[in-house]
């Protein structure tokens, strides 16, 4: 996977980004967790979560679903 540094921050991100629009309203917790881990897998370190994507609370469900998968809240990078 190709990345690429965001001007101005030391943060490396992939170019491919993954959105996560459909989770919780669309793809049920076990597909949004199969999902993430093939992003993982391939490279992927850039997933889209907004809030506005679906009224209820997205961002601590994909809290959990990322610690499922082994990486933890406090390694992440979470920007608004």
């Amino acid at each position: 996977m190709q990345t690429l540094t965001l001007r101005g921050t030391d943060l490396t991100v992939s170019r491919a980004c993954f959105g996560t629009m459909t989770f919780g309203a669309q793809t049920d917790e076990a597909a949004a967790e199969r999902m993430v881990e093939t992003c993982l897998d391939r490279g992927v370190n850039w997933m889209a979560e907004w809030n506005g994507y679906r009224p209820a609370r997205i961002s601590q469900p994909m809290y959990n679903l990322l610690a499922r998968v082994g990486i933890r809240h406090s390694s992440t990078r979470w920007m608004n």
